[in-house]
């Protein structure tokens, strides 16, 4: 019996290949998008740990300048320093408080980062030795334990980010700062909950690829989850690349409106029959998963709900240091121009 061949390969092979390199390519696509974007936050990381200048740099002393102030009677001499000018005791006071602080501050983030990576090493080693093969799927079906709490973490950031944007819709004439506070929860919100949010469109389908054979199906459940990361990465990209006083109102909005496809896609495989598995919990009879199964996933849940919150505290600090320099350098520009 021959075989015909088609470039190196048997026919029957080529479709197969084709297909492989298409999607490769696209993924490939999504890759460098979500590359770029770690880049960009790498790099206000960056600015906001290393300050433009120190604290006690900023309130050099001038030498000390009489002035005469004329009182009703008499004339007396007082003395005068230039604006923001502190006196030395002060300024080493405020000095030593502020690295003091800031000390402090780095090593609880570097205790929390610590425990966070030992939960992350520990819920490794459950989901893959400890861990029982599931009757039906086998060792593959070990991906729960990383595409369910991805899930469950980006709707938690996607509800933060809610709440951050109505909170700046209501603030936002009232009380500026903190309307600046709530946009920039908002803003580190659906970053974080786009990057789960993008693991769980990774995770599912190597793992329907193996359950279903097929990498993707427009059911329900894959498609508003789909939908409602394209509405997070617009919004992201509308914080990117426009600009203007209303940027912030119209992100706030898109905000709130892409909030609204969590819970639709939290109750799409309740309300319509999707190729995608009933819930495990909450189901119906038939429905859960067996003791050991749950401890392993209740520790992978607790290990990237820690990581993704030292994520979003981190990122929350960028932007609030990202605002204060931009209201600092629109400030000195108008300063400037008087």
């Amino acid at each position: 019996m021959t075989i015909r061949i088609m470039h190196g390969f048997p026919v029957e092979w080529g479709p197969v290949f084709r297909r492989t390199f298409t999607a490769f390519r696209e993924a490939s696509v999504v890759a460098f998008a979500i590359v770029k974007m770690v880049i960009d936050v790498a790099v206000k990381v960056i600015r906001a740990v290393i300050p433009r200048s120190r604290p006690d740099k900023d309130t050099a002393r001038e030498p000390f300048r009489p002035v005469i102030a004329v009182g009703s009677e008499t004339a007396d001499l007082v003395p005068a320093y230039t604006k923001n000018v502190h006196a030395p005791t002060s300024s080493f006071s405020q000095s030593t408080v502020w690295r003091e602080g800031n000390s402090m501050k780095k090593l609880a983030i570097g205790l929390y980062a610590a425990i966070v990576v030992a939960l992350m090493a520990w819920g490794f080693y459950q989901a893959i030795y400890v861990a029982p093969d599931d009757a039906m799927q086998g060792f593959v079906f070990r991906i729960i334990y990383y595409h369910v709490p991805s899930a469950a973490v980006a709707f938690l950031f996607f509800a933060i980010s809610l709440l951050g944007s109505i909170g700046y819709l209501a603030f936002r004439r009232s009380n500026p700062d903190l309307a600046q506070a709530a946009d920039a929860c908002a803003l580190a919100g659906a970053e974080v909950g786009v990057v789960f949010c993008t693991v769980v469109l990774l995770t599912g389908p190597l793992w329907g690829r193996r359950a279903w054979g097929i990498w993707w199906t427009w059911d329900a459940r894959l498609t508003t989850t789909l939908v409602l990361w394209l509405i997070y990465v617009s919004y992201l990209l509308l914080r990117r690349f426009a600009s203007g006083p209303q940027m912030q109102t119209l992100a706030a909005v898109l905000g709130i409106f892409g909030a609204l496809d969590v819970p639709i896609v939290y109750m799409s495989n309740r309300w319509w029959r999707t190729q995608h598995p009933a819930p495990v919990f909450g189901g119906g009879e038939g429905s859960g998963m067996a003791p050991s199964m749950k401890a392993v996933l209740g520790w992978n849940m607790l290990s990237w709900f820690a990581w993704g919150i030292l994520i979003l505290a981190l990122r929350y600090q960028v932007e609030r240091a990202h605002q204060k320099y931009a209201s600092q350098e629109a400030l000195e520009a108008l300063e400037s121009n008087v």
